[in-house]
């Protein structure tokens, strides 16, 4: 099988949703930073706590503002993000769920409230890209333990 590769990026593709959101960062870090600073905003160490209160913002959102990359290969997925790498085997899935924007692979048959922390979820992006996954990983796991 020749590897599939899918870049999930949500900024790109709701551009809207991504300019009203760093506007409200921006409003948000230019209120909060200098406030717990304890100083005004038009010093150093005001326009400091602005910067940093927006790079916590960006960073906590950091899915939705910079690309994910995931690579599936015959032994398993590569997700690359943000300069870091890794492999998920298959053989680490026992089932798995497709949702509007994606695909859910969890290690458990059974779902838990921990399964978000455990498993896997691949941002498709659309219905049609997630259809299409859940069939080339569908048949990858069942070859393991089984689907769900």
């Amino acid at each position: 099988m020749t590897p599939v590769e899918v870049v999930a990026h949500p900024a790109a593709a709701r551009p809207g949703v991504s300019v009203a959101l760093v506007a409200y960062f921006i409003g948000l870090a230019l209120l909060a930073g200098p406030w717990l600073m304890q100083v005004p905003l038009l010093t150093p160490v005001g326009a400091l706590g602005a910067l940093l209160v927006f790079d916590a913002c960006v960073l906590g959102l950091a899915r939705w503002f910079f690309p994910t990359r995931y690579r599936f290969e015959d032994e398993g997925i590569r997700v690359r993000f943000m300069g870091m790498q890794r492999f998920y085997p298959y053989a680490r899935f026992r089932s798995l769920e497709r949702t509007k924007r994606g695909l859910y692979l969890s290690p458990r048959k059974d779902p838990t409230r921990f399964d978000r922390f455990r498993g896997l979820y691949v941002i498709a992006g659309d219905a049609a890209t997630a259809q299409m996954l859940e069939g080339l990983v569908q048949t990858r796991i069942s070859g393991t333990l089984g689907v769900h």
